[in-house]
């Protein structure tokens, strides 16, 4: 990753990994169990403070849904484009020299014959 990309991001793997299992399972008794992480007040503090909003009906259980905050949801979005548009630009540049490799060897084995 290049260090301006890096300065723009405010969060860490950790929270990445957090982030991810709570788009993907949205329960908390879901989330800790994927995580591995024993309590909803330790998954806050390692989401990071104000990332998580807990839509509570009148106590959290392990149904209680989680959603990511806005600030939270625009990172982890931002975050996926650039890892979508850096894997798509190596594949392409892959392809690139393959297919650059294998012409001109092809042409040298031209020559030769």
């Amino acid at each position: 990753m290049r260090k301006e990309d890096t300065a723009s991001r405010s969060f860490t793997n950790k929270q990445f990994k957090i982030w991810r299992a709570v788009i993907k399972y949205r329960t908390l008794g879901k989330i800790l169990k994927k995580t591995k992480i024993k309590d909803y007040q330790m998954l806050q503090i390692k989401a990071g403070t104000g990332n998580l909003n807990f839509l509570i009906q009148n106590e959290i259980n392990e149904n209680t849904v989680i959603v990511l905050s806005h600030d939270a949801q625009c990172q982890y979005e931002s975050h996926i484009r650039y890892l979508v548009d850096i894997t798509f630009t190596r594949i392409i540049a892959i392809i690139g020299a393959v297919t650059g490799t294998t012409a001109l060897a092809l042409d040298i084995m031209q020559r030769f014959q």
